[in-house]
């Protein structure tokens, strides 16, 4: 079986020799994902070729006769771009590890209990504890 992305590439390429190598199982195996894709910049035409009792391999053909004709090579809007959770985690103003250890400690809360407060009250939880941090450094209570 064909992978996903390289079938995707092959209906996008003008190379008809290839298309036609590609077997019926392999078309319409990848038949619902490459509508999906589709249905990106082609909504309505995609809607249309995702009835119950539509012939998939007939769907492929159509997709690569039409988009072999308009793009030379795979377009980006096939390749969605998407936020690393990382980059998340980065942009979350997080008070000091004493704080959140004092926190959870006077709460009675495992840091993963903290973690899922963070997540469900997000900026305004974060906004309290940055001032009650303050509070308790000034107050000389917490030990940073």
């Amino acid at each position: 079986m064909i992978p996903l992305f390289d079938y995707i590439k092959l209906v996008f390429s003008k190379n008809e020799k290839d298309w036609k190598e590609l077997s019926n199982t392999d078309k319409s195996r990848n038949f619902f994902m490459l509508n999906r894709f589709m249905a990106i910049r082609y909504p309505y035409q995609a809607s249309h070729l995702c009835h119950y009792k539509i012939d998939p391999i007939a769907v492929s053909d159509y997709w690569h006769r039409i988009m072999s004709s308009q793009f030379s090579s795979t377009p980006n809007w096939i390749y969605a771009k998407t936020v690393k959770k990382k980059d998340i985690e980065k942009k979350l103003d997080l008070p000091s590890n004493e704080m959140i250890k004092w926190y959870c400690e006077k709460n009675e809360m495992s840091r993963k209990d903290f973690d899922q407060h963070v997540t469900f009250f997000g900026e305004s939880f974060l906004k309290e504890l940055k001032t009650l941090e303050k509070t308790l450094k000034s107050q000389g209570l917490l030990n940073i």
